[in-house]
């Protein structure tokens, strides 16, 4: 069968979140219109299991050992049908009815464009209400946790990156794009719940500071990466310095400890920065001028024209 669209979602010991968001979304899983591909990273919850007996028309894979996240994306993506995939986290659903029809009159409007970043509202909740007057525009990146590939503009590029572990994977693919004369494009007429709880993710200071290292990490590889020299050394050092300033000089030694281990990381894998891809200077002037990746998005109760 010939799909238009994949729906692709990895998850790991996460049954509860990726059974609801089956549940929510079973009607276009059920109606056959979509390719969807799901795979277990070495969950033992019964993910798998229970993938297989209640929904036997999805594809399903488990890797016996985990192998992180950006290699369940690649292994998605390389393994995908349509020749569009939406890419899900095992927390998140699609509020917007009939989808599929806007997003491939969207693509076909927009022939250049890579990736649709979709509008994203982060709450455990649903929304108040879920139009919008956002316009679609081009941005610099998307989220992770709601998007849709061109196909055609992935194979274009190198896979996500399996060393970075965690984060960064949308800007080194939206570095490559625009170097490639793709465009990422915030397109809000879908609406993404992602089901997490940001006050309390705040609160878990053991998450958050695993995160926290994690996102300078992949923010120091991705500068020395794709960014002309003087900027990454500067960007570079402004993280550090503000790190220090801001945390470890009023006495933050947890914050100590993840700037030497991101530091030990960065010259470990200093090899791997030489990268053909590597945005001119003029390339990099425009594309700062792009406005920023959409990752928050709030209902207002009025909206004005």
């Amino acid at each position: 069968m010939n799909y238009i669209f994949s729906l692709l979602i990895c998850t790991k010991d996460r049954l509860d979140q990726l059974s609801r968001t089956l549940s929510i979304m079973s009607a276009q899983i059920l109606s056959e219109e979509l390719d969807v591909v799901i795979i277990d990273d070495g969950s033992s919850d019964g993910t798998y299991e229970f993938v297989k007996n209640n929904y036997p028309a999805i594809r399903a894979f488990r890797n016996q050992r985990s192998l992180g996240l950006m290699a369940c994306r690649n292994f998605l993506l390389e393994n995908a049908k349509g020749k569009y995939s939406i890419s899900l986290d095992d927390d998140a659903h699609i509020l917007t009815p009939e989808y599929t029809k806007k997003l491939l009159s969207f693509f076909n409007d927009n022939p250049k464009c890579a990736v649709a970043a979709l509008r994203i509202f982060w709450s455990v909740d649903e929304p108040s209400r879920i139009d919008t007057l956002d316009k679609p525009q081009q941005v610099q990146s998307f989220v992770g946790c709601g998007h849709v590939w061109n196909m055609h503009a992935w194979k274009e590029i190198d896979p996500y990156p399996e060393w970075f572990e965690f984060y960064g994977e949308e800007d080194y693919a939206s570095y490559q794009l625009f170097k490639n004369g793709w465009k990422v494009l915030y397109y809000p007429a879908i609406l993404v719940q992602h089901r997490v709880d940001l006050k309390q993710r705040k609160k878990d200071r053991e998450n958050y500071y695993s995160r926290l290292g994690k996102g300078i990490r992949a923010g120091w590889f991705l500068y020395a990466m794709f960014y002309p020299l003087k900027p990454a050394i500067r960007m570079i050092s402004y993280s550090l310095w503000i790190k220090l300033k801001n945390d470890v000089f009023k006495g933050d030694l947890r914050m100590l400890l993840i700037l030497i281990s991101v530091v030990k990381d960065f010259i470990f894998n200093c090899h791997r920065f030489i990268n053909s891809n590597r945005l001119t200077m003029k390339e990099y002037k425009e594309f700062k001028k792009i406005d920023k990746a959409k990752i928050y998005w709030t209902p207002k109760e009025k909206q004005s024209r």
